[in-house]
């Protein structure tokens, strides 16, 4: 009975390291975070799956004799139980949907290590059938959903077209508002000083801002709030970014609704709001707009 406890113990702390670690790892690799640590968010899912997998299925060689099939299966589904319940606690909203993919995927790893102890002829076609499901909800419709999630679309196209009345400081304090943008296209990248994200990103925008800064027709602006202390925003220039970041109130972001930073916004000549999503499809539909 003692053996036995201490095995479910370890099956328990096993399940949950490796929970822990894949939730870890699945969200490390998501939005700006990819290109810091040089891996495709596309990898998040079938990662997650392989390492449920493989480890389900070690357990299953090594404990099934000492505890059998069902009390190992129980033992799981209590630890994936308990942990779900866990990571439910504290996070936002946006958070808890963004993660949602995460749990069937867990499931479907779990279910195939199953299938391949069965005594079914197809036991491996029925475990490589859902191994298909994270690979194909990695290339697209994941992205497509977090998206959705972030920025209230898939790709960043709005189709409203809200002309809103907004004002900006520049960093002399000087007021900007839709007026002075007027017969131009603008990119308003949202930022906080605090946002990891932002910082990862601020080479490529760095980037879009010198091609565009020759570009009459064009004005690329980065948008901070206007709590933000001097002594964060200049650690902007010390780092080498020349972009200009501009400052707002609290209810112009609201205007905006920005939930998440950063969020790229871009204004046509009009003064409408068409784009409201990543840096990254905000660089392809500018130039889109410029044809």
């Amino acid at each position: 009975m003692k053996k036995q406890l201490t095995n479910l113990i370890i099956i328990l702390l096993i399940f949950s390291i490796v929970f822990f670690v894949t939730a870890f790892s699945f969200m490390s690799i998501q939005d700006s975070y990819t290109k810091q640590i040089g891996m495709s968010k596309n990898l998040g899912l079938p990662i997650t799956y392989l390492s449920i997998l493989g480890v389900t299925i070690a357990c299953f060689r090594y404990f099934k004799q000492r505890l059998g099939f069902k009390t190992i299966i129980a033992t799981i589904i209590a630890t994936l139980l308990i942990f779900t319940l866990l990571s439910s606690i504290g996070p936002s909203v946006k958070f808890a949907m963004k993660t949602l993919p995460y749990y069937p995927v867990w499931l479907m790893a779990f279910a195939a290590a199953i299938f391949s102890f069965t005594k079914n002829k197809n036991r491996f076609r029925l475990a490589l059938i859902l191994g298909i499901f994270p690979l194909a909800l990695s290339f697209g419709p994941y992205e497509n959903w977090v998206h959705w999630v972030n920025y209230g679309n898939l790709s960043g196209k709005v189709w409203e077209n809200k002309k809103l009345e907004f004002e900006f400081e520049d960093q002399y304090g000087n007021t900007i508002n839709r007026e002075s943008f007027s017969n131009k296209l603008i990119m308003l990248n949202f930022i906080s000083i605090r946002c990891k994200p932002c910082w990862v990103e601020f080479p490529e925008v760095q980037k879009t801002h010198k091609l565009y800064q020759s570009n009459e027709l064009v004005e690329i602006y980065s948008v901070a709030s206007l709590s933000t202390p001097d002594t964060l925003l200049n650690r902007i220039p010390e780092k080498g970014y020349s972009f200009p970041v501009l400052r707002t109130k609290t209810e112009v972001l609201e205007l905006f609704q920005i939930d998440v930073y950063p969020t790229v916004i871009i204004l046509n000549k009009d003064g409408k709001i068409v784009f409201k999503g990543n840096l990254e499809n905000a660089k392809r539909e500018l130039k889109s707009l410029l044809e």
